[in-house]
């Protein structure tokens, strides 16, 4: 699916959302030599930032630094909304900062976090890709693929219902770029948990093991596609 692809976008909340979501997907895209940006929405603010000091952004961020170059150096940027405080900021806002990234890059396909995840950053995020990316407007006629991923700590976790499960109708066969992926998320010393937590090297290989049973080969990705044109 991806042999028509030639620019692809993560958008990621956090730093190590993409890695977590979609970290052996990036990499295999790199390996074929596609084109892909990572962009990171959130940050400090514009204000000091009421929960996580200065500090913790410049800790962070060398981190992800570190992590994409085990995924094959994608091309990057960061946002500056405030984290974990999108549902205080005006829609438009966060509406226009996922539009101008989009038709800045022009993206042949967009890769977004669950619309049911737990964190409400990634339920809003979806959101402003959906309203940025509307096929029926003229400037999204390049975007061919929209794929929301899983995310570990956030997805199918105290979910209301069954509609707000995580359905993947998308596999991608990561055997050969896991390594890559684990490798990447080892650089996240300051988000790593201990191996009996969603965020561990084990659970993500344990992820991945489980997507692959599902595929019929020893590791994968899962996505759910909500747009698709070809």
């Amino acid at each position: 699916m991806f042999s028509k692809i030639e620019r692809v976008l993560c958008i990621a909340p956090h730093a190590d959302d993409e890695t977590l979501g979609c970290g052996g997907l990036i990499s295999k895209l790199k390996e074929k030599n596609i084109d892909v940006l990572i962009f990171i929405v959130t940050g400090p603010g514009e204000d000091i930032h009421p929960i996580f000091p200065n500090k913790v952004w410049d800790i962070v961020r060398d981190e992800f630094k570190l992590a994409i170059k085990e995924l094959g150096n994608p091309n990057y940027k960061f946002g500056n909304l405030p984290a974990a405080l999108l549902d205080q900021i005006e829609t438009y806002k966060i509406n226009q900062t996922i539009s101008e990234a989009i038709k800045s890059y022009e993206p042949n396909a967009i890769l977004i976090p669950f619309k049911d995840d737990l964190h409400y950053d990634h339920k809003i995020i979806n959101y402003a890709t959906r309203v940025a990316t509307r096929p029926y407007l003229k400037s999204n006629s390049m975007i061919n693929l929209i794929l929301e991923y899983e995310t570990l700590t956030e997805t199918d976790i105290f979910q209301l219902d069954t509609q707000d499960i995580f359905k993947p109708n998308f596999y991608v066969d990561i055997t050969n770029t896991l390594r890559n992926k684990l490798n990447a998320f080892s650089k996240y010393k300051s988000q790593m948990q201990i191996t009996n937590q969603p965020r561990s090297l084990e659970s993500i290989k344990n992820l991945a093991r489980y997507r692959g049973m599902n595929l019929n080969k020893k590791y994968a990705e899962a996505f759910k596609i909500i747009f698709q044109k070809y």
